[in-house]
């Protein structure tokens, strides 16, 4: 009977042994997928801010650009302003300079008339 009672506990104890294998063997997994998980969390943690810090850029990117449009228009307005300007002053100017070769050639023509009349 005490062989008996031994060879229970024998088993008893072998059977514990395992348990207790096959429960570090859970905890091991268990740590093991829990570390993947806390670094799982923490990647997308930091691809959130990444993310945030690329939205943040990308936004800033657009304002100054807007911005440099904007400027870029009115400098572009401020310069057609000033060549028509310039342009209409030309133009006025030729207008004027027309005007004296005219009267300048008419002026020749009627000395060159008198000249003509003269040497007659």
């Amino acid at each position: 009977a005490v062989a008996k009672l031994e060879d229970c506990i024998s088993a008893l104890k072998s059977d514990r042994d395992n348990a207790h294998k096959e429960l570090e063997k859970e905890r091991l997994s268990l740590m093991t997928l829990t570390a993947e998980w806390d670094k799982a969390k923490q990647n997308t943690e930091e691809e959130k801010i990444n993310s945030s810090q690329r939205e943040a850029n990308s936004a800033r990117q657009i304002s100054n650009l807007e911005a440099k449009l904007e400027e870029e228009k009115a400098k572009s307005i401020e310069i057609t302003r000033d060549h028509s300007f310039l342009v209409t002053k030309l133009e006025d100017h030729i207008n004027i300079v027309e005007i004296d070769r005219d009267d300048a050639l008419f002026e020749l023509e009627k000395e060159q008339s008198v000249l003509s009349a003269l040497s007659e």
